[in-house]
């Protein structure tokens, strides 16, 4: 806690830090070969020792693991803007709250930090490993990652053409879900690539046909262009 008001302290713009994540085996077992293929996932985050600031559009802000920054800019982000995304629901693996949250600071003009000082062992049952475990969360966070790509200005969105936009990329997600779904006759490496192919387009086309639903742009626009939601937050909040 004094490592993380000492960086707040020096970087008095700061709304969103992260630290250095590394994962803890609750049953003791070594690392796996292919840990690296899917950490990021299980909120791993080994990124160095040294210290760096993310930037919009091209960086996802931290993860929630371990994310820290002023009270009061997460409580008013969570009461005043039209977040899109929930997080865990029942046996749901859906993700993206956190990387949410922190896009929408950064957005809004504060800065966000990987201080390798801030440091958190991140516990991971093994049953977090098996892969059928492994795709629902893979599945939920490219259903997040639609959203987020859009807010962070990887994407473009708002008004009513990409509304309707929204609509069609659902559609056309939707159908090539279930072209892939048909292909059952190849090699088997290339059927387990197939099959993750369609959870994720399933997953996006979901995550379209809802901000079609919803349309949260209006919300969006009108906050991220209220200036007095700007660095008004301070390390003492």
């Amino acid at each position: 806690v004094g490592a993380c008001v000492a960086f707040m302290r020096e970087h008095p713009r700061a709304g969103v830090i992260g630290g250095l994540i590394y994962p803890v085996f609750e049953d003791g077992r070594e690392r796996p070969g292919d840990f690296g293929e899917y950490a990021v996932y299980l909120a791993i985050r080994e990124l160095g020792e040294e210290v760096f600031e993310y930037s919009l559009p091209g960086d996802f802000p931290p993860c929630g693991a371990g994310m820290t920054g002023p009270t009061a800019l997460f409580r008013r982000i969570l009461t005043e803007f039209p977040a899109c995304l929930t997080g865990r629901k029942g046996n749901s693996l859906a993700s993206g709250e956190d990387v949410e949250m922190g896009t929408i600071a950064m957005r809004l003009g504060y800065e966000s930090w990987y201080a390798p000082t801030l440091r958190l062992g991140h516990v991971l049952p093994a049953r977090r490993l098996e892969k059928e475990y492994l795709e629902k969360l893979k599945a939920g966070c490219a259903e997040a990652n639609v959203w987020i790509d859009y807010l962070a200005g990887r994407k473009q969105g708002g008004g009513w053409a990409g509304r309707w936009g929204h609509l069609g990329r659902g559609v056309l997600l939707g159908l090539r879900a279930a072209k892939l779904s048909v292909l059952e006759k190849l090699p088997r490496e290339d059927r387990e690539l197939l099959r993750w192919w369609r959870m994720e387009s399933a997953a996006q086309g979901r995550t379209e046909r809802f901000l079609f639903r919803r349309n949260p742009w209006p919300e969006v626009e009108e906050l991220l262009r209220g200036t007095e939601f700007r660095m008004s937050e301070s390390v003492s909040s």
